[in-house]
């Protein structure tokens, strides 16, 4: 789990230094916040509730709130599945408002999601 949390951290790092000034530079104008698309197809109930994982989720947002505050503009979740429910149930505290204001949640149905992209 250390690992993995190292390896998410370090992409949030990168983005910081490398990715958004690249992007800002590009555009003429400073860009400071991302769009983030997470696709949970396949999300199994046994991935959930599986301690390990939830362990994982839960110090990874936490460390993302606590270091990264700003430089999520928008978080989009597609391809929910009905037991991702009981991830939310959990993450959902950790999260400050302004953090949950900036993420949208949809199921399979394309046509919902692909509106908001």
């Amino acid at each position: 789990p250390e690992r993995l949390q190292s390896y998410m951290l370090a992409g949030s790092e990168l983005q910081l230094r490398r990715r958004l000034p690249a992007c800002s530079l590009a555009k003429g104008v400073v860009i400071d916040k991302s769009l983030n698309i997470m696709d949970l197809e396949g999300l199994s109930f046994r991935l959930v509730t599986h301690s390990t994982a939830r362990k994982v989720l839960i110090n990874y947002t936490t460390a993302i709130q606590n270091h990264y505050p700003e430089m999520m503009g928008k978080l989009i979740i597609i391809n929910a599945p009905k037991v991702f429910s009981i991830a939310w149930s959990f993450v959902r505290p950790l999260l400050d408002d302004k953090t949950v204001a900036k993420i949208s949640i949809f199921g399979a149905d394309r046509a919902a999601y692909r509106r908001a992209l």
